[in-house]
């Protein structure tokens, strides 16, 4: 009776022991070496982010100054062109005045030629020669007629090599720079949605960080794409 006693109490004690061991076991966490590089890894990206963000903010800063530039110089070499093409409007007009007072001036001599009157028509020619010397030869056609649209061009070709009078490959060039600073921009926004993924990979654990890593790597990533694309 005494030996069962004794038995029933060491199977007792044994099934306890099993019961405790069963009811204050754990589920398996993850190794502690691949928690903390995980966990080491998140400030690095943070890092990294921060880091790209300030030369994504360098360069679009340099861009604006450089679009501002070319927006500037097309403006001056506006005004110069605007100035130039009066100039030589006015220039053309001249001309024009004067080719028109040499042919009257020269028919009426021819006509009075052949009416006899050998004085007045001596007169004419005199008044045809002086309204020429205004009037460049170059710019007549074969056919004695004054060709101003040459005279135009000649005219801006003597500008253009002293002043700038060309604005469109200035704002050409500031448009593609305003369009990069742009693309800069999108591509800062894109990079810093990782921030609060990061964020959550650096409190969370185990499928939380490993979503917010992949997520805001992603995001990074695409941030990096897009600036490349745009520098």
């Amino acid at each position: 009776m005494i030996q069962l006693e004794q038995v029933a109490s060491e199977e007792l004690v044994a099934g306890g022991e099993l019961s405790e061991r069963g009811l204050g076991a754990s589920p398996p966490e993850a190794p502690p070496g691949e928690t903390d590089r995980l966990r080491g890894l998140v400030p690095i990206l943070l890092a990294t982010l921060g880091l790209a963000a300030a030369v994504i903010a360098w360069r679009a800063g340099t861009l604006s100054i450089d679009a501002q530039s070319a927006s500037a110089a097309g403006l001056d070499a506006t005004r110069n062109l605007a100035t130039t093409e009066v100039i030589d409007e006015g220039v053309t007009a001249r001309t024009m005045a004067a080719y028109l007072d040499y042919e009257r001036s020269r028919r009426r001599a021819l006509a009075l030629s052949n009416a006899g009157l050998a004085d007045q028509a001596l007169l004419n020619d005199m008044e045809a020669s002086a309204h020429w010397f205004l009037v460049d030869p170059q710019y007549l056609d074969r056919a004695g007629q004054l060709q101003l649209d040459r005279e135009r061009a000649a005219l801006l070709a003597g500008t253009a090599s002293q002043l700038d009078v060309q604005p469109a490959p200035h704002f050409t060039a500031a448009d593609a720079d305003y369009a990069r600073v742009q693309g800069l921009v999108v591509a800062g926004i894109v990079a810093l949605l990782a921030l609060p993924l990061f964020t959550i990979a650096q409190v969370g654990r185990r499928r939380l960080r490993l979503f917010g890593l992949a997520a805001g790597g992603l995001l990074f990533i695409s941030g990096l794409v897009l600036t490349a694309l745009s520098w």
